[in-house]
Order: C-alpha cells, then structure tokens, then sequence
C-alpha cells in the first residue's frame, strides 16, 4: 500500500507502523529558528532577545506557553473502585525545574493478585513527545502480545498486552493533551480497558490550564 504524502509506513515481522512526518519536521523546524534565534541573540550580546528565545524553547518543549492542570484537580477523576476493584491508595503530585512543569494524580486498586493502575497526568515536558506520538500507528500481533496504537475520534491510543492476562497497558492522550494510563495485572484486558473509559473524559478534557504568570 503507498503511504499518503508526508507519511511513512514500516513493515516489520507482525506489524505495520505509520509515522506522520510532516508533523515532526514542522516541530523540528521551529525549534531549529528558535534555535537560530537565540544563538544570534547571544553573539550579538541583547540579552532581552536570548531571553525572549529561551522562553520561546521552553514554552515549545512544553508543548504550548501556559500551566499545567493542577494534581488535586487531577486527583478527583480517579474513582473509589476501577475494574471491581476497590482503591487501595491515591496520590497526587506536581513541581518542575528549569520552568518546564508537570502534574499528576495515580490510584493502585487492587484485590488479591488481581491489581490496576491509573493515572491521569499533565504531560508538561513530554508534551511535545507526546504530540509526537500521537501520529504514529502501529498494530502488531503475536503469539505472546498485542500491541496498538490508533486514532479514536480526536484521540489517540496505545494497547499493549499479554495475552495471558498477566499485564496489560491502555493510554490515551486526550484532545487537550492529558494522558489517561491504565496498568493491570493477573486480570483480562479488558477490565483494563473498560477502567480507563469509564473515567469522566469529557470533563477531563475540559479542565483548563493557567496562564503563566
């Protein structure tokens, strides 16, 4: 099958990947004139000019110029049970350095052996890897795993499980660029799965980001 212009698709054993490049070399080529920016600023000695570009890197590499959500507000998307398991601990937490910021909020749900995971997290740096991410596909199939990546509507997901049930991991990265994680393990997939979809996405989606001050 041709790949569509500005894709590229990978044939390996047991799975196809395509990778939107245009999306990568327009992140890349405006890192690459901030860059240039900055380097002019410091030859010529005007400071405010390699501090504008500095800020410029920092708010790209963040993946926008604004805050993160707050974890306590993260924190109240994680329910009491997920999967039929009840909640074993929750935590939530936030901070950063070098002014690139990130929040999160993970509950541990478990009952004997059976155990899940969530977490919902305000990407921060890794936004812009994310943003990457979020253009590849990939569906591979094995005897022991599968593994996928996939556009549902405006967002993307990742699947990736053991067909024996023993761990499984399901990822979403919203429309506003949260990252919602499900882990589990000694327990079906799609217990997983349906714990993760059944949190409040919507309102997730619809949390807002302070401006920085």
């Amino acid at each position: 099958m041709t790949a569509a212009p500005g894709t590229v698709s990978l044939n390996t054993s047991g799975a196809t990947a395509s990778i939107d490049t245009s999306a990568m070399q327009q992140a890349a080529r405006s890192l690459e004139e901030i860059g240039t920016r900055l380097e002019q600023a410091q030859a010529s000695g005007d400071s405010a000019a390699a501090s504008k570009a500095t800020g410029d890197m920092v708010a790209a590499l963040s993946g926008g110029g604004g805050g993160v959500i707050p974890s306590e507000q993260l924190r109240t998307l994680l329910p009491e049970t997920a999967g039929g398991l009840p909640r074993e601990s929750i935590e939530a937490q936030g901070g950063g350095a070098m002014g690139l910021a990130g929040s999160t909020a993970r509950a541990t749900y478990r009952s004997g052996d059976q155990r899940i995971e969530l977490a919902v997290t305000d990407a921060g740096a890794v936004g812009a890897l994310a943003t990457a991410w979020s253009h590849i596909t990939l569906d591979r199939d094995t005897a022991d795993g599968v593994e996928k990546v996939y556009q549902d509507g405006r967002r993307t997901v990742r699947e990736d499980y053991r067909k024996d049930n023993s761990h499984g991991e399901y990822l979403m990265i919203l429309d506003n660029g949260l990252l919602v994680e499900g882990k589990g393990g000694n327990l079906d997939f799609e217990a997983v799965r349906r714990a993760v979809r059944s949190l409040d996405l919507g309102r997730a989606e619809g949390l807002k980001r302070p401006e920085k001050s």
